[in-house]
């Protein structure tokens, strides 16, 4: 029999670190006050369908002196055994069309046939049909008296509101690293396993609060050692190296000492270990590792750990954090990779030659001061209009005074268009809100903040969509941008205070220069006719007579854009 099924808790005291809900429901027992509905929800391996097992022995146990099952009674020993008739545990992933769920409403109304109450469990209960779910609202709201409902899942947000609504709801939480390893180390000493304590150390950490996993992983090593579990049937078994071997990995990483990295790189390979679970290991001790230089009180998850703590105490804050990040943003990518190995070493060596600059830090921290200053200036919720407005006022500020005479001002312009490309009011506001999202964005990972750095952001023709460029030779900063597009797009359109659509491209820069210079020379075009034809009014005007009281009312308030002048043929006709 397997280990997880042979020491499955029997007895309310054998369930591991769920006290809220076991507390209640041993009140529960005690005062007899038994809901008809209940709600089990938490992650994978923590005890859920283990403790409705259990409540569901006690309350038809004979023995009613203890809220404990007697496990002698006829009624316990049936339970143990898979024969008591009255107890029917239901998988709701194979077993959840509205048809199966008639049939289970059906049978509700008989009265218990051994005991005292009928006990349905739904392990589950959150792949039940939107049928079934709702032809069972009826029947949880009001169940016969001698009929209780335990509901079991791992996703509770997938169960309709109205059955939760009907159920006293019991949350697990994940089982903690120390008290699986006690259950395991009880397990070991009744079936004298032999076991080192840094395979003990493991397998809790990498069961992720789920006791069935360990017991699950250690009944495995089990099966292949000979003798004693140790870190080498570890690493036969699940292809990954002791934490210690990847601490050693990490301060290579840190002494920038890259001709060691490729030889524990070759070690590890001819071993036989798996990169992909081996890049996890990293970031598990590169956690472990940020938790204790950062907060000395704080009781580390892999406890090897302890005795490293002065040379964790030395290690750079911004070398650490920048590696932590930067190994965590890339892990998503290098797991397409075929060489998982090569993937790694490529984004450690670019690591090494490439780190984080303290300028670049710097200037991070520069922009993040300046926009503290507008949330202080604006305490309250930001509206967006008003943010827009603002950027508005600021491109108001930069127009040029309009006391300028028309014809300065408009060779001025002229000039200027000559030699730089001068974008619209749009496209200002729009890049100030690009800018301003950058800086929100950088405050969590300054990773990808730098990537959008490299792009230019443009309104597209239609002005209700944008679309942000990146040029040639920028393909890795693309492809790392592209999952924040619609983060960026819901700050975009929060700023700016409308819908837009934004699109993430990739273009040569050939193209995207001929785009500047067509608008540019456009934008010339327009400048060089509208000087003109204002040109040629002012003249016409300036050749007219100043006694013409018309004539001064049209220069003085009216914008003139074509003037007529009428003059008599020899016929006497109007020309």
């Amino acid at each position: 029999m397997n280990l997880y099924r042979k020491y499955r808790p029997q007895k309310f005291s054998d369930i591991v670190q769920q006290e809220f809900a076991v507390k209640t429901l041993k009140n529960i027992l005690i005062t007899r006050r038994i809901a008809h509905a209940y709600l089990f929800n938490g992650p994978r391996g923590t005890g859920k369908t283990s403790l409705a097992k259990v409540f569901a022995k006690a309350l038809n146990c004979l023995d009613d002196t203890s809220y404990e099952p007697c496990l002698k009674c006829k009624n316990c020993l049936d339970f143990d055994e898979g024969k008591f008739i009255d107890y029917f545990e239901i998988d709701a992933a194979s077993r959840g069309k509205v048809q199966e769920m008639r049939d289970l409403i059906d049978k509700v109304k008989y009265a218990p046939a051994q005991g005292k109450y009928k006990v349905y469990v739904l392990d589950e209960s959150h792949m039940l049909s939107a049928g079934a779910s709702n032809a069972f609202l009826k029947t949880l709201e009001e169940p016969p008296e001698h009929v209780i409902f335990i509901l079991a899942t791992t996703d509770p947000h997938k169960i309709l509101p109205t059955i939760k609504s009907r159920c006293q709801v019991f949350d697990f939480t994940r089982i903690g690293v120390k008290a699986i390893k006690e259950r395991l180390e009880y397990v070991c000493s009744v079936e004298k396993i032999k076991i080192s304590d840094q395979a003990l150390d493991y397998i809790s950490y990498y069961a992720e609060g789920g006791l069935r996993d360990a017991l699950s992983i250690l009944d495995q090593l089990w099966a292949y050692s000979e003798d004693e579990i140790d870190e080498s049937v570890l690493a036969a078994v699940f292809g990954t190296t002791g934490y210690e071997k990847v601490y050693s990995y990490i301060k290579a990483v840190f002494e920038k000492d890259f001709k060691k990295i490729l030889e524990f790189g070759n070690e590890y390979y001819e071993n036989g270990v798996d990169f992909k679970l081996f890049t996890e290991d990293i970031l598990k001790v590169l956690k472990d590792i940020i938790y204790l230089k950062w907060s000395s009180s704080h009781k580390v998850v892999l406890p090897f750990l302890a005795g490293y703590r002065d040379e964790i105490q030395a290690m750079d804050d911004l070398m650490l954090h920048s590696f932590l990040e930067r190994l965590n943003n890339e892990y998503y990518q290098m797991r397409k990779s075929e060489d998982m190995k090569l993937a790694l070493e490529l984004v450690i060596y670019d690591f090494i030659k490439r780190p984080l600059k303290k300028e670049e830090k710097r200037s991070s921290d520069i922009e993040l001061k300046n926009t503290k200053v507008v949330e202080k200036e604006e305490p309250e919720n930001i509206n967006p209009f008003k943010i827009s407005k603002m950027f508005k006022e600021k491109i108001e500020e930069k127009r040029p005074n309009p006391n300028i005479s028309k014809k300065t001002k408009a060779k001025k312009i002229k000039n200027e268009n000559k030699d730089n490309y001068e974008p619209t009011e749009d496209e200002l506001v729009l890049i100030n809100a690009f800018d301003l999202v950058l800086s929100n964005l950088e405050r969590e990972s300054l990773f990808i903040g730098s990537c959008l750095r490299k792009s230019e952001i443009r309104w597209a023709e239609d002005k209700k969509s944008v679309v942000v460029y990146f040029g040639k030779g920028h393909n890795f900063h693309f492809e790392r941008t592209l999952s924040k597009k619609e983060i960026l797009q819901d700050e975009l359109m929060q700023i700016l205070g409308k819908e837009l659509k934004l699109d993430i491209i990739l273009v040569e820069n050939k193209k995207l220069e001929n785009e500047k210079q067509q608008n540019k020379k456009e934008n010339n075009q327009k400048i060089d006719k509208t000087t003109e034809n204002k040109e040629d009014v002012q003249e016409t005007l300036e050749r007219l007579s100043e006694e013409d009281e018309l004539l001064r009312a049209l220069k003085k308030n009216i914008k003139v854009k074509k003037i007529e002048i009428m003059e008599d043929d020899k016929n006497g006709k109007k020309t």
